[in-house]
């Protein structure tokens, strides 16, 4: 069902497929992120336990960075209202000051996502462990579900 009316049968063999689709890509996003999260532990452990606090540290936010990068994304009324202050910031105080905004704006998201990604990847890791089998046993249930459509 899509919201209150029924799908035929072509319509909802369609949306099996796509969610056997979407639930794959999940799956492979998902594998890697634990992959790369668990070599940056890995690696980080290894580092800690040699005495370089600063090399664990770094490794530890490698593998933390990507999801917290994509978390601290701007959403879109954001980027048009920077936009915006950009572009009044260059009519009041010359070209080239907007630019100088967004290149502050990027540093402190950088300086953020780094120093959220060390604490972010150990959870992270533990998390898309979990989320793992989830996800195959939805792509498993939707397989069979296809299935019953072809017989």
């Amino acid at each position: 069902m899509d919201g209150s009316m029924p799908l035929c049968r072509d319509c909802n063999r369609q949306r099996t497929v796509d969610e056997i689709q979407y639930g794959l890509s999940q799956q492979k996003k998902t594998l890697a992120k634990v992959i790369f999260g668990g070599i940056a532990l890995i690696g980080a452990g290894v580092v800690l336990g040699s005495g370089s606090v600063e090399g664990a540290v770094i490794l530890a936010a490698a593998g933390g960075f990507p999801t917290t990068w994509k978390m601290l994304r701007s959403t879109k009324e954001e980027r048009l209202h920077n936009n915006i202050n950009d572009n009044f910031s260059d009519i009041k105080y010359g070209a080239g000051s907007g630019l100088f905004m967004s290149l502050i704006r990027f540093l402190v998201k950088l300086a953020l996502a780094t120093a959220f990604a060390v604490v972010a990847s150990p959870i992270l890791l533990i998390v898309n462990i979990f989320k793992l089998p989830k996800l195959r046993r939805e792509v498993e249930e939707n397989q069979a579900m296809l299935a019953n459509f072809v017989v």
